[in-house]
């Protein structure tokens, strides 16, 4: 529901903020921050009259531009922060047996286009997403595994946080000759059709926010569709 701009910031707002002092270790910060899935924390001190006061704010790109932080670390709070955003932008599930449903027409979408068996289309697609989602930035990324059926979200939360500039349209299409011992002229129209897959599973306007995220020269791996100057603005918010 949609609230009046007049509601009280105290119907909204957080209570009991996680917070440091200034005493708190880089450690201490990037602790709260993997295990609360979180990426800003406030720093608070006292007053004279005891009161507590904010006097400064470190977040996750903070630690991030200072190199304080490893891949590792930064990985694991990356996996708590889409963790929680899931848990608050997907639909629940009612049921094993629905999040089976959601998965079984995935897959059988994708195979088709791919023209290939279905325990062969659930191999490259998620050899697939997992290019995407390593190279994708960490936010993007989070907004697209949100789309996807539940029961492959853990698979994808597994794969380090982006953008991982290594990930490039060779690698790709390399990537799925190696595995399934494709010709690159075939690798190439696998990709094709897995792309052809997610758009006919999945909320078209997610997809383009995915194309936005990725190289120009690794759209054109998935999708002949150029992309406009208009600047996009879709709201995230259909889950499969």
């Amino acid at each position: 529901f949609e609230l009046s701009v007049a509601t009280p910031i105290s119907e909204i707002m957080s209570i009991d903020i996680l917070s440091v002092n200034r005493s708190a270790t880089i450690g201490d910060v990037a602790q709260i921050m993997e295990t609360n899935g979180i990426r800003r924390v406030p720093v608070i001190e006292k007053t004279e009259n005891g009161h507590d006061k904010c006097v400064g704010m470190i977040s996750l790109d903070d630690l991030i531009v200072s190199e304080s932080v490893g891949g590792n670390l930064l990985s694991r709070i990356v996996r708590a922060q889409i963790l929680r955003r899931l848990q608050t932008v997907r639909r629940p599930e009612k049921d094993q047996s629905h999040g089976e449903q959601t998965i079984n027409r995935f897959n059988n979408i994708l195979a088709t286009k791919m023209k290939v068996s279905k325990s062969a289309a659930e191999q490259i697609t998620i050899l697939l997403l997992k290019d995407l989602v390593r190279r994708l930035p960490y936010t993007e990324s989070a907004h697209f595994v949100a789309q996807l059926p539940s029961m492959i979200h853990e698979e994808l939360l597994k794969v380090p946080a982006g953008p991982d500039l290594t990930v490039n349209e060779d690698s790709i299409i390399n990537n799925l000759m190696n595995e399934f011992q494709l010709t690159r002229s075939d690798a190439l129209h696998m990709a094709k059709k897995f792309w052809e897959g997610l758009e006919g599973a999945m909320d078209p306007g997610i997809l383009e926010y995915v194309l936005r995220g990725i190289p120009e020269e690794m759209r054109s791996i998935f999708s002949d569709k150029e992309m406009t100057e208009v600047v996009f603005t879709h709201e995230i918010n259909h889950a499969i």
